[in-house]
Formats: C-alpha cells, structure tokens, sequence
C-alpha cells in the first residue's frame, strides 16, 4: 500500500487482504454454523410432524367412535403403560 493513494483505496485494498488470509477460516465456520441450524431445524421438524401425525389420527378416531370412547382407552394404554415402567 502507497500513503499517498486516497483512504478508500487503502481502505479497500486492507479489506480485500483481510479476506484473502481469513476468508476461508470464516466460511468454514458459517458453513459449520449453517450445517448445524439445518441439522436442528431437521430433527424439530421430524418431531412436530410426529405430533400432528398422532394428533390428526386421534381427531379421525374420535369422529369414528367418540371422544370419550377414545379418551378412556388412551388412559387405559397410558396407565398400563407407566405400571410396566414403573
């Protein structure tokens, strides 16, 4: 760099170094980062579409049989369920 090239030019010049030297470093972390949002917003994903599954399929039961037929036998099976647990 020459002192007497405007400010901007220097300015410009230091930032394009910069990021010749650092460049890669940084991307492989946002590249990391990116990775790693994406892997999170996956497993909710999964998990919420789980949930409305088993939750629309509750909703098609209790058009079918009721729902307080169906609210007692998933007592029932929870309640089996935590006495084999426990």
């Amino acid at each position: 760099m020459n002192s007497t090239e405007p400010a901007d030019i220097r300015a410009a010049s230091l930032i394009s170094e910069t990021v010749s030297r650092f460049g890669l470093v940084v991307s492989d972390k946002v590249a990391a980062g990116a990775l790693g949002g994406a892997t999170v917003n996956i497993v909710f994903m999964d998990h919420f579409q789980r949930v409305a599954h088993a939750h629309f399929t509750l909703r098609t039961l209790e058009r079918a049989y009721g729902s307080a037929h169906i609210r007692e036998r998933y007592t029932e099976l929870t309640s089996s369920k935590a006495n084999a647990v426990s």
